[in-house]
């Protein structure tokens, strides 16, 4: 694993764990779990309006940096898998059967 695709992998899971925590952090409509954590006092820090606005734009930047590590991801694992191996798994099987015929196979079952 090179130390890009390592790299790649802890800045999602980063933003993962981020984008839970600050969507949780939100105030809601009705009983929030941001209440609980003290998002209610964090009005008188960042302003009336304050928080809300630096919460959601912090949710949106670290939700825009897990969709770009998520495609990251998907795009370095497609590439190497296809310079790993040239041949499928369909062509390195064993050919034989496991039962040469049908009446091996309904004499183990009864």
């Amino acid at each position: 694993m090179s130390l890009f695709h390592f790299f790649i992998i802890v800045l999602q899971i980063v933003s993962a764990l981020a984008v839970i925590l600050f969507i949780l952090l939100q105030n809601g409509n009705g009983s929030d779990v941001g209440s609980s954590f003290g998002a209610g006092s964090a009005l008188s820090v960042f302003g009336a309006s304050g928080s809300a606005n630096f919460l959601s734009k912090s949710t949106k930047w670290f939700a825009i940096i897990f969709f770009v590590s998520t495609l990251s991801l998907a795009y370095v694992n497609h590439n190497s898998s296809n310079n790993a191996t040239t041949s499928s798994i369909m062509e390195n099987a064993n050919h034989e059967s496991v039962f040469p015929n049908v009446d091996d196979l309904l004499g183990k079952i009864d």
